[in-house]
């Protein structure tokens, strides 16, 4: 176990602050889009399973709704300003290619003045995002309909996470014997430090995605439920030992979940440089929470 904890905390030092862009292939999509009910003729690329629409397609299909926003780019800066509020002006007619090469944007991307980061591609010279991110930021309603190849726009209800990545809460009334439990927790503990470290190795390369933070924030809400409830268990509250290492756990486990709080405020609001402080904060807290994870399963397997 010691050995694996050194391993542990090795992978999380070694996540890259920064990834060069890759290249990919992409290939167009027959999935149409569709706002407020209207059918609209731009096209996506499926990226990792994920559909990536051109910013300046977003703009024009939301045109004359409540979440309406204009697109300026200043190439000087290679930065993207979102206008909230007011029609794109741009009527030139959007060309596509089939198949194509996608590449990591290097592309700021602001929403007026405010600093927003979120994973774009840059496909023929053209800004890509996933549809899901962009309606994230703007909130607004979007949803797959695979039996209609369509995803649905609705400008008239707020962004909800698709939440298909939350991870299952362990069922605490089905806790048996001390062997059992004892996989329960190792389990759901390894499930969500996996969870955590794909996000933040998400958030070195690419800045922070909002699905995948929401999941997240859900995820450790839900399981700090269920850490709660085994503190109830005879072989934990029974043994003073036990007592002190689980305590020392939940203490830790809440100063994670304040840092990622933290965390998804400032990714989403100050510029990705100066966030870096904030995502090893985060990083750090999950190593400690490791160390009196490892502690707190030393002490229930010496029981």
């Amino acid at each position: 176990m010691k050995r694996f904890f050194i391993l542990l905390v090795a992978i999380l030092f070694l996540i890259p602050s920064k990834i060069s862009a890759a290249e990919q292939d992409v290939r167009l999509t027959d999935i149409k889009l569709k706002v407020n009910g209207n059918s609209k003729i731009y096209y996506s690329y499926n990226i990792d399973g994920d559909n990536y629409y051109r910013l300046t397609d977003i703009a024009k299909a939301l045109r004359d709704t409540n979440k309406s926003f204009d697109v300026i780019y200043d190439k000087d800066e290679d930065a993207i300003y979102i206008l909230r509020r007011r029609n794109f002006q741009d009527e030139s007619m959007s060309i596509y290619k089939y198949n194509d090469q996608a590449f990591d944007s290097e592309s700021r991307l602001f929403i007026e003045n405010r600093e927003v980061i979120i994973p774009g591609v840059k496909i023929s010279g053209h800004s890509y995002y996933n549809i899901r991110d962009i309606a994230s930021i703007l909130d607004f309603g979007v949803r797959l309909d695979p039996s209609d190849r369509s995803i649905f726009i609705d400008t008239n209800f707020e962004y909800t996470s698709k939440g298909d990545e939350n991870l299952k809460v362990p069922d605490f009334s089905k806790t048996g014997s001390k062997e059992e439990f004892i996989d329960q927790f190792t389990k759901s503990y390894f499930d969500i430090y996996d969870m955590q470290t794909k996000v933040v190795s998400d958030l070195m390369k690419n800045g922070s995605n909002s699905s995948s933070l929401s999941n997240l924030q859900k995820t450790i809400i839900n399981h700090e439920k269920y850490y709660k409830q085994i503190g109830e268990i005879d072989f934990i509250k029974n043994n003073q030992a036990t007592k002190q290492a689980y305590e020392k756990f939940m203490s830790d486990y809440e100063i994670q979940k304040d840092k990622f709080n933290q965390l998804i405020e400032e990714s989403r609001s100050i510029k990705y440089d100066d966030s870096q402080e904030s995502i090893y904060e985060y990083n750090k807290s999950v190593m400690e929470l490791s160390e009196s994870f490892i502690d707190l399963l030393n002490k229930l397997k010496a029981e």
